[in-house]
C-alpha cells in the first residue's frame, strides 16, 4: 500500500516539476521576443503587433491549460475554467480577441499570427539572421505549448488512483482490529490520527496530479504582462535596424 501510494505521489510530483520548468521557459521566451523586437522595424506597425500578440499569448496558454476539465465542484482548485477574453482584449483589443475565441487552440493561433507578422516584417526590411532568431523564440513558445499539452492530455491512469485509493480504505478499515490489542481505547485517537496522514497524503496526490491548476498561472501571466509594457516604450522608440553597408 505504501509502495503504491508513493509511486502514485512521486509520479504527479513530477508532472509539477515540468509544469514549472515549462512556465518559467515562457517567461524566459518573452523577455528574450521584447528584446529581440527592437530589431522588428516599425514600418506597418510589425513591432507593436508583435509586442501585443506576445502580451497576449500567456493568457490564452492559461485558459488552454486550465479548463477544469478534471472536477465539477467549484471550489476544487482543480476545476478552474479561464476565460482568456479580458487578458488577450488589453493586449489586442475587443475585436481582434473575440476572432481568437473561434478557434479550437487559441495560443496556437496567436503564435500563427506571430509568424505571419514576422514574415511581413521580413519583406519590409527585417535581416533575414533577426528573423530566423525571432521565429527560434517562437519555434519554443510552440515547444512550450505542446509540453504543457503533453501533461494536460496524459493523465494518470484512473484505474490506478482507484486501485490505491481502494487499497488505503481497506487498510484503514482493518487498522483497528490489528490495534486494539496492544492500545485498548487509545487506538481510536491512534486510528484517527493514521487516517488523517494517510488520507491527506492521498489527497495531495489527486490534486497535483493537474499541476497547472495549482501553479500560480495567472501572477506569471501579470508578470510577464506588466515586463512587457514596461519595455514597450523603449521598444518602440529604437530606430529601425539598418545593416552595415559593404565598403567598397
Amino acid at each position: 500500500m505504501s509502495l503504491s501510494l508513493v509511486f502514485r505521489t512521486n509520479n504527479a510530483n513530477r508532472r509539477v516539476i515540468d509544469a514549472r520548468r515549462l512556465l518559467g521557459k515562457l517567461s524566459k521566451c518573452t523577455r528574450d521576443m521584447t528584446r529581440l523586437s527592437q530589431y522588428i522595424p516599425n514600418e506597418g506597425n510589425c513591432r507593436i503587433e508583435t509586442l501585443q500578440h506576445l502580451r497576449a499569448f500567456p493568457y490564452a496558454l492559461e485558459s488552454h491549460v486550465r479548463k477544469g476539465r478534471a472536477r465539477t465542484n467549484p471550489k476544487d482548485p482543480t476545476s478552474f475554467r479561464v476565460d482568456p477574453m479580458p487578458g488577450m482584449a488589453r493586449a489586442l483589443g475587443e475585436r481582434r480577441t473575440r476572432r481568437f475565441m473561434s478557434c479550437e487552440n487559441i495560443p496556437a493561433q496567436v503564435l500563427m499570427d506571430m509568424t505571419q507578422i514576422l514574415q511581413r516584417a521580413l519583406i519590409t526590411g527585417l535581416s533575414t539572421q533577426m528573423h530566423a532568431q525571432a521565429e527560434i523564440i517562437v519555434k519554443e513558445l510552440s515547444a512550450v505549448l505542446a509540453e504543457c499539452e503533453k501533461i494536460l492530455y496524459t493523465p494518470i491512469p484512473i484505474s490506478f488512483t482507484r486501485h490505491t485509493s481502494r487499497i488505503l480504505t481497506m487498510w484503514l478499515f482493518t487498522l483497528p482490529f490489528s490495534l486494539w490489542l496492544p492500545l485498548g481505547w487509545c487506538m481510536v485517537p491512534a486510528v484517527f490520527l493514521i487516517s488523517w496522514v494517510m488520507l491527506g497524503v492521498d489527497e495531495i496526490g489527486i490534486e497535483i496530479e493537474e499541476p497547472f491548476c495549482i501553479l500560480p498561472v495567472r501572477p506569471l501571466c501579470d508578470m510577464c504582462e506588466r515586463e512587457i509594457i514596461g519595455s514597450m516604450s523603449q521598444a518602440l522608440k529604437a530606430p529601425d535596424y539598418q545593416p552595415a553597408r559593404k565598403s567598397g
